[in-house]
């Protein structure tokens, strides 16, 4: 267990909580919220790195609903397997730990920020908090290719701008990317190696090999950050039309290639 708060860590508990109690608030008053393309009224980290990959997919699958592949499954079993280890503590102790100011790793922690009149939500893998504020925020891929792709960044970046603005100081704020063979998703070692290593590393834009695990690190960078984020409202917002892939071999392995004619 974790000490008393000091006043100005209580505060500032107390303060990130009635906003986040605010934007959930705001989230179940779809009446008077502004409703995007298909009645969204949030846009999900997730949906943007997806938006980055084939934003006609996105499409599809609002339009004839998710498709389980074994891609999509294999992704999900490799994440449980990195939580495996994790201890289970109840959200108020989580956040009197982080805002304690000691070191602490926490897992898929529900984040959410208002972005231009818009909600932004996001369950990153893990953020690695010290002093109060996030140092290294962690996005797991399981992938034949170990290079970080566009769809990667957009997702990290996402995460790091609700971080900044659900009013965390993120000067000092990097994020990994740690790409691992699909072969690796078994491996519940996986998720601690890579930590360790980071830490060892220290804060700075850097490649690591960790097992059969590439991580990259990267500076936080907002600008960067904004200019992603405003390209995916757009679609949402319906102020530019959609932005499909031209990658043949991406259109060829889709679940919902038979039900596009931007495949054909």
């Amino acid at each position: 267990m974790y000490g008393r708060l000091t006043v100005k860590q209580q505060r500032k508990l107390e303060m990130y909580i009635a906003n986040e109690s605010s934007l959930n608030k705001r989230l179940g008053d779809t009446e008077n919220s502004e409703l995007l393309r298909f009645n969204q009224s949030y846009i999900a980290a997730s949906a943007v790195a997806e938006q980055f990959y084939c934003e006609r997919k996105v499409e599809l699958e609002h339009i004839h609903g998710r498709v389980e592949t074994e891609t999509k499954k294999m992704g999900s079993e490799g994440h449980e397997t990195l939580q495996a280890g994790s201890i289970e503590v109840n959200r108020e102790e989580i956040l009197r730990r982080v805002f304690s100011g000691e070191p602490v790793v926490v897992h898929e922690l529900p984040i959410l920020m208002l972005y231009r009149g818009v909600i932004l939500v996001g369950q990153p893998d893990a953020v690695l908090f010290k002093d109060g504020n996030p140092l290294v925020l962690f996005e797991y891929k399981f992938s034949g290719s170990p290079y970080p792709y566009r769809s990667y960044h957009a997702q990290a970046r996402v995460y790091d701008r609700i971080l900044d603005g659900a009013g965390f100081d993120t000067s000092d704020l990097f994020y990994a990317i740690a790409v691992a063979s699909r072969e690796s998703r078994g491996d519940e070692s996986l998720f601690r190696k890579v930590i360790e290593a980071v830490n060892e590393n220290g804060p700075a834009e850097t490649s690591l090999t960790v097992g059969d695990a590439h991580v990259y690190l990267y500076e936080y960078n907002q600008p960067m950050a904004e200019r992603d984020i405003d390209w995916a409202l757009a679609y949402w917002r319906g102020t530019r039309e959609i932005a499909p892939v031209d990658n043949p071999a991406k259109c060829r392995s889709c679940e919902y290639r038979d039900k596009c004619h931007l495949a054909d």
